[in-house]
């Protein structure tokens, strides 16, 4: 599956983190996976920073420009973009 593979991707590149969240949660959705997640994010501009997705509950959290990081297992985070890879 595409999704899949540009998810291993971008853990693998450093975009993504295994085991970080964000503090300040804009909002709340359920998505398929981090990268649909990250989508989301994507889809509110310059609000969203960053995107911490739950595998537990498939459950996506946005957070805002100088949300705190914290430590949580089973979540995959990152920002907004990802660079693009040549």
């Amino acid at each position: 599956r595409e999704d899949t593979l540009a998810i291993i991707q971008h853990m693998h590149n450093g975009c993504f983190e295994a085991g970080v969240g964000y503090a300040d949660v804009l909002e709340s959705s359920w998505q398929a996976d981090s990268l649909q997640c990250q989508r989301r994010c994507q889809s509110f501009g310059e609000r969203c920073d960053h995107f911490a997705f739950h595998s537990l509950g498939q459950s996506c959290q946005l957070s805002g420009p100088g949300a705190a990081r914290s430590y949580i297992v089973g979540v995959v985070s990152g920002p907004r973009s990802c660079p693009v890879l040549v």
